[in-house]
């Protein structure tokens, strides 16, 4: 269980790293999806807790409002990063650990699915709508203020190739106590 308890001034930035990213639009349907990067920017190994919230609504043939709410359905996930390791999944399908995974070689043109797996990424549920949320922990799960993530997404119209690119919100941790709050 995670704890948030912040300050009015938080100093947040898609251009540095930080303890906790938001990637605010994630879209998984028949004609759209979402590759998520994420980038460890530290020296060290670094772990982060993240999940996905549904907010499509309850009825999506249906108009929103109070009697068809957003779902807010939450799938949970852990991944961990080696140094200055990057990461990606396509949103729809997700991404599986497998040890046989090549290297990268310089040279090679196709580097798809290659070298070390940070975990199993579970797919969202069809015709997804939501977010992303990830944050930085240490081996007990607890949130850390170590402000080394950093998160891209790039949504892609299947039909047309189309793309558009965002970089997540990045919060910076400024301190923990060794407990389940991390001070923002």
């Amino acid at each position: 269980s995670l704890t948030f308890c912040g300050v009015a001034q938080a100093d947040i930035s898609t251009e540095r790293s930080g303890s906790i990213i938001v990637f605010p639009k994630i879209i998984a349907n028949s004609t759209r999806d979402t590759i998520i990067q994420i980038t460890n920017t530290s020296n060290q190994m670094v772990r982060a807790h993240c999940f996905y919230v549904n907010a499509a609504l309850t009825d999506p043939t249906r108009d929103p409002g109070p009697l068809n709410p957003p779902l807010w359905l939450e799938v949970d996930f852990d991944i961990a990063l080696t140094k200055q390791q990057p990461t990606y999944w396509s949103v729809s399908q997700g991404g599986e650990v497998n040890p046989t995974d090549p290297p990268c070689e310089p040279g090679v043109q196709d580097c798809f699915n290659a070298g070390f797996d940070p975990g199993r990424v579970p797919p969202v549920v069809p015709d997804f709508v939501g977010e992303l949320k990830c944050v930085e922990v240490d081996e007990s799960n607890r949130p850390l203020a170590g402000n080394h993530l950093k998160g891209e997404a790039t949504l892609v119209d299947l039909t047309t190739n189309d793309v558009s690119k965002y970089n997540a919100i990045a919060v910076p941790g400024l301190e923990n106590n060794a407990d389940e709050i991390l001070v923002l």
